[in-house]
């Protein structure tokens, strides 16, 4: 809402189509302990995203635990956003990337030596596994995933689509998945984009 505030300021319309509905993942109470029980071993958690601070400060939270007190890790935080995030739950971010994205993450974690560190990644359904886990394995590194929270693609009617786009200028985007979510809907449409 802050960058509609900005541009519509500056004398844009905005129209604003929610492609990707997100939602905290249940976990059992079994898989809430074990990874509550091992925060405080990691020597680095990665935030990738604002969704995995709130999430895993309410799994503590849930537990009778504060994420303050459990992690004793040091905190990339991806951006802005998640930083906010990070600061709210008590933590202080060790590390923001100059690029917001996970290739900025890995970007800067090249010229920190990660042999032997364990890591975590709280992630969503869609990042499990990606390039970034991957390069810190290959550089000796003990990376755990855990699924936080999922992002799901939203149906959007080719009504709403092509209303969308019927004179549009310029398009942001607040992540990947808002991207690939929009080029689904797009597709489905069958809008040609010229």
């Amino acid at each position: 809402e802050s960058l509609n505030r900005k541009l519509e300021a500056l004398g844009a319309k905005c129209v604003n189509l929610p492609t990707i509905s997100i939602r905290p993942r249940r976990l059992s109470k079994v898989e809430a302990q074990k990874l509550l029980k091992k925060l405080p071993r990691y020597d680095w958690v990665l935030f990738t995203s604002h969704h995995g601070v709130e999430n895993l400060q309410k799994l503590a939270r849930r537990s009778g635990w504060r994420l303050d007190k459990l992690l004793r890790a040091k905190i990339c935080a991806i951006g802005p956003r998640t930083l906010g995030a990070v600061r709210e739950a008590g933590l202080t971010a060790d590390l923001v990337p100059g690029e917001f994205s996970t290739e900025g993450i890995r970007k800067a974690f090249r010229k920190i030596s990660v042999a032997g560190q364990k890591i975590f990644i709280p992630r969503s359904n869609l990042g499990v596994r990606d390039a970034l886990a991957q390069d810190l394995r290959k550089r000796g590194a003990q990376v755990d995933e855990v699924v936080l929270y999922e992002t799901k693609l939203v149906e959007i009617s080719p009504k709403r689509i092509k209303e969308a786009l019927r004179g549009l200028d310029a398009a942001t985007f607040t992540s990947a998945s808002t991207v690939k979510g929009f080029l689904e809907a797009v597709r489905r449409a069958q809008v040609p984009l010229d």
